[in-house]
């Protein structure tokens, strides 16, 4: 039984450990227990940081992208993307996005998503189907 209690304060330990580095980790880094890979970047031009995290739970399709103010605000969730770049433009003041999307038996697509005044487009396919993400910076 004490070892038991050993294991299990070492076991409690060590989750709160990682639960403190995550907490503490420094922008864009998160330790391997963590559903998600997060970056922050500037997206509104005030100079203060949003954070775009794309899970790691994902299926064939792709993974959700989850987009929140320096607030912890949920300001978009964007569904199914395989991977997401900065625009060249902005809408509303905020930084397009390109995500493409492929998997599922489908092509891969890249879409322009705008910045409605509230929130980007919950589905790629409601954006704008471009060409190429060539010259654009990669986020995930």
């Amino acid at each position: 039984m004490k070892k038991f209690l050993a294991l299990l304060s070492i076991l409690l330990l060590s989750v709160t450990l990682v639960l403190f580095l995550n907490k503490n980790a420094p922008t864009g880094q998160k330790t391997s227990m963590q559903s998600s890979n997060s970056i922050s970047i500037d997206l509104n031009n005030d100079n203060s940081a949003e954070t775009l995290e794309l899970s790691k739970s994902c299926g064939t399709s792709g993974c959700n992208l989850q987009i929140y103010t320096n607030q912890h605000d949920k300001v978009s969730e964007i569904n199914l993307v395989q991977a997401v770049y900065l625009g060249t433009t902005t809408s509303q003041g905020w930084t397009d996005l390109v995500v493409e999307t492929s998997g599922g038996g489908a092509p891969k697509n890249a879409y322009l998503l705008k910045f409605d005044g509230r929130t980007y487009p919950i589905h790629p396919q409601d954006g704008m189907e471009i060409q190429t993400t060539v010259g654009l910076t990669k986020v995930f």
